[in-house]
C-alpha cells in the first residue's frame, strides 16, 4: 500500500488505516452540491468573516473564520472556553436553520456509516466543544500540525490518540490553495523547529519526507491525519472551507470537535 496514493472509495478498515497513518488521505468528490456550496458561501458572506485572534501568518493576518475554534483557547481555562463554545455552537446552529441542512452532522453520519461506530460531539463535564469552523485562507497557512494529545490534561479531548482532519472545500480559489500533508507525524520533540513567535515550523521537520497535495474543488470532502505536518498554499481567489477535527479516545470513543 503506498502512502501517497489517496482513498477514493473508502471501506471501514481504510478509515482506521488513516487513524494509523497507513494511508495519506481520504478524498470524496462531490460530498456538496454546487448548489449547497453556493448556498453556504452566501450565507457565510451575509454573517460576515472575523480575522483570527492569534498571527496566523509570519508576515500577515490574512486569515479568516465563522465561528469558533478551541484552538483558541487551548492556553486558557475551560471556563473561559465553554460559555464561548455554546455561544458558537448556537449561531453554528442557526446558520444551518437558514442553510437547511447541517454539513458537519453529514460528514458525521458519513463517518458512522463508514467506521460502524457512534461518532459523538466531544463534552467535558456535560458541555460541547465547538465542532465546526469556516475558515478562509487565500494567502496560506504555515506547516503545523495538529494533535489534541499534546494539549493540558485540563482538556477532555487531550486523552485523543489517534486523529484526523475533516474539511469541504466550498469556493474555488483558481490558482493554488493546495493542502500539503507531510508523512512526519508531530513529536514532542519536533518542537525545536517552531520558528520564533509563531505557531509554524520549519521545513527542516519535514526534509526529505513524503508528502501528498489536496487540491481544494468545492464540494471536496477530504480527510488527512493531522497529526502530520501539513500546510496550505496561498492561492489567487477566495478560499472557503468548513471543516473541524475526529479523534479516537483511549475509551475507543470517537468524537468531533475543532
Amino acid at each position: 500500500m503506498s502512502w501517497i496514493t489517496p482513498v477514493e472509495t473508502p471501506t471501514t478498515q481504510d478509515f482506521h488505516d488513516l487513524f494509523d497513518n497507513k494511508i495519506s488521505s481520504i478524498i470524496i468528490e462531490n460530498f456538496l452540491t454546487p448548489t449547497e456550496c453556493e448556498k453556504i458561501c452566501q450565507e457565510i458572506l451575509a454573517i460576515g468573516l472575523s480575522p483570527f485572534d492569534y498571527d496566523f501568518h509570519d508576515e500577515a493576518t490574512d486569515a479568516y473564520r465563522v465561528f469558533d475554534s478551541h484552538y483558541l483557547y487551548e492556553q486558557k481555562t475551560p471556563e473561559e472556553y465553554f460559555p464561548k463554545a455554546a455561544e458558537s455552537n448556537l449561531k453554528y446552529q442557526v446558520f444551518c436553520e437558514k442553510l437547511g441542512f447541517n454539513p458537519a452532522i453529514r460528514v458525521k453520519d458519513y463517518l458512522e456509516k463508514h467506521l460502524l461506530r457512534p461518532v459523538s460531539i466531544a463534552e467535558q463535564n456535560g458541555q460541547q466543544y465547538t465542532y465546526a469552523l469556516v475558515r478562509e485562507l487565500k494567502n496560506s497557512a504555515l506547516l503545523h500540525a495538529d494533535f489534541a494529545g499534546f494539549l493540558d490534561s485540563h482538556w477532555s479531548i487531550s486523552n485523543i490518540t489517534a486523529q484526523y482532519a475533516w474539511n469541504i472545500y466550498l469556493s474555488d480559489p483558481q490558482n493554488g490553495g493546495d493542502s500539503i500533508v507531510y508523512n512526519k507525524p508531530w513529536l514532542r520533540e519536533d518542537d525545536q523547529y517552531i520558528q520564533g513567535d509563531t505557531y509554524g515550523y520549519s521545513h527542516k521537520v519535514v526534509e526529505k519526507k513524503e508528502y501528498y497535495s489536496i487540491i481544494p474543488k468545492p464540494g471536496l470532502l477530504a480527510f488527512f491525519n493531522s497529526r502530520n505536518f501539513h500546510e496550505v498554499h496561498g492561492s489567487s481567489d477566495i478560499r472557503l472551507s468548513i471543516g473541524g477535527h475526529v479523534g479516537i479516545n483511549d475509551k475507543h470513543e470517537i468524537v468531533m470537535w475543532i
